[in-house]
């Protein structure tokens, strides 16, 4: 049973969620029944605006925190006056975007700054750039979860060869600078050869294998240079081949004798191999 109306400044056409009004007569109604026990000069905040069966009925908010309803019946036009809100916002930037479900709700799309006046379970009350006031999910605080299933594109790229160095020797960090259309390239910096071979003083791996192979050269007899149709060719070549291999190397009707492989040759080949999974 109520005991008696309210009347508030804002007549029920003018009404807006987020519409701050000021009470303009004492109501005291039974603790816990849903309705709000208000005094004269006590503002409240809309924060919903009652339809159809709920017409002329509004719940509100006073600046306590007190919620609840009131009726609109007996409200004074001739009083409207436009209150400033008393609950300072916080601002939040909306993670992701989240649609209306009912009435009342504000649609939030991803960068909205969000004006957020009060909190509940799951919901957030507030305004977008100063528009109009509602509800909406608390969810839109959050980062959406990543889709399920493979990533965009992962199911495009294909399988490395088994036949490639980087799959031969997976523990061998190469690093592939082509991948194109079947065509592959690898690199693999000096220093991780060092590091990997862990043999060679001062870890100058790439230096140390320059000056001896250059020395082993020059104790075969340096580089050869045949002549062709035009003299002798400015490219100078060594053929170096595997114990039981005799076979020479031509090129532009020139010929260069096979040499077999010196020791240095045969520690070098272990070394690089090794690195390509190959023995």
């Amino acid at each position: 049973v109520f005991s008696c109306c309210i009347m508030v400044h804002v007549p029920m056409p003018d009404l807006t969620l987020g519409d701050v009004m000021e009470v303009m007569k004492e109501v005291k109604m039974a603790p816990g029944s849903g309705y709000l026990s208000v005094k004269p000069g006590v503002k409240v905040k809309v924060l919903y605006i009652g339809s159809a069966d709920e017409e002329g009925w509004i719940f509100a908010e006073t600046e306590s925190a007190e919620r609840g309803w009131l009726s609109t019946d007996s409200a004074a036009p001739r009083d409207v006056q436009n209150l400033e809100r008393k609950i300072q916002p916080h601002v939040m930037t909306a993670l992701r975007g989240w649609l209306p479900e009912r009435p009342g709700h504000l649609r939030i799309r991803k960068g909205d700054q969000l004006y957020v006046e009060r909190q509940e379970p799951g919901w957030l009350y507030g305004f977008v750039s100063q528009g109009t006031c509602g509800w909406f999910s608390a969810e839109v605080l959050t980062k959406p979860p990543p889709p399920k299933g493979p990533r965009p594109g992962a199911l495009l790229q294909p399988r490395l060869p088994d036949f490639l160095v980087g799959q031969r020797a997976p523990k061998v960090p190469w690093n592939y600078v082509l991948e194109d259309r079947g065509c592959f390239a690898a690199s693999l910096p000096a220093e991780k050869v060092a590091s990997l071979l862990g043999n060679v003083e001062n870890k100058a791996w790439g230096t140390y294998w320059v000056k001896r192979v250059a020395q082993g050269i020059e104790d075969l007899g340096g580089f050869e240079r045949p002549s062709g149709p035009l003299g002798v060719i400015a490219r100078g070549t060594k053929w170096l081949v595997k114990e039981g291999c005799s076979c020479p190397y031509r090129y532009s009707g020139m010929e260069v004798d096979a040499k077999p492989f010196p020791s240095w040759m045969d520690d070098l080949l272990e070394q690089v191999m090794s690195l390509c999974g190959l023995r």
